[in-house]
């Protein structure tokens, strides 16, 4: 299934299947780099209509796999926010399955904030949602924050 998702021309109904067929669908990692199903999935290769389908299955089949990390400390939602054209609706979808992911910090050191606020077109929506499931920057000063610019 990794194979699968990795291309561009992916088949949704053989995703789906897959998906159906697999208890652990979900679980897969890619050995040379720890990509699972749905790091792949958000990596920017495929459609949002593609994509949805495929994540809301994958939510109900291994809920877990949202958290999972590749070899770069990367969740998937890091991956869907360094996309360049990244959806709304599927950053949303991954934020609510799993919201402490807007506080992980990959092995660069960033969060999926700083995806967020170096993006060339930042959203202030998408910058919003990440803040308010982030627990941990509500309790800061705003005088301990970095500058990012």
């Amino acid at each position: 299934m990794l194979k699968e998702l990795a291309t561009p021309k992916a088949d949704l109904d053989t995703v789906m299947r897959y998906i159906t067929d697999d208890a652990n669908a979900g679980r897969l990692k890619d050995a040379a780099t720890g990509n699972t199903a749905y790091h792949l999935l958000v990596s920017g290769d495929h459609p949002v209509e593609f994509v949805m389908p495929v994540l809301e299955l994958l939510l109900q089949r291994t809920p877990e796999g949202v958290k999972a990390v590749n070899l770069d400390g990367s969740c998937p939602l890091h991956i869907s926010l360094a996309q360049y054209d990244c959806e709304l609706e599927v950053v949303f979808t991954l934020l609510r399955a799993y919201p402490a992911a807007a506080g992980v910090a990959n092995k660069q050191g960033f969060t999926p904030l700083f995806y967020c606020v170096m993006r060339d077109n930042p959203s202030p929506e998408l910058v919003r949602a990440v803040c308010k499931v982030n627990k941990i920057f509500p309790k800061q000063r705003a005088s301990a924050w970095w500058h990012v610019h």
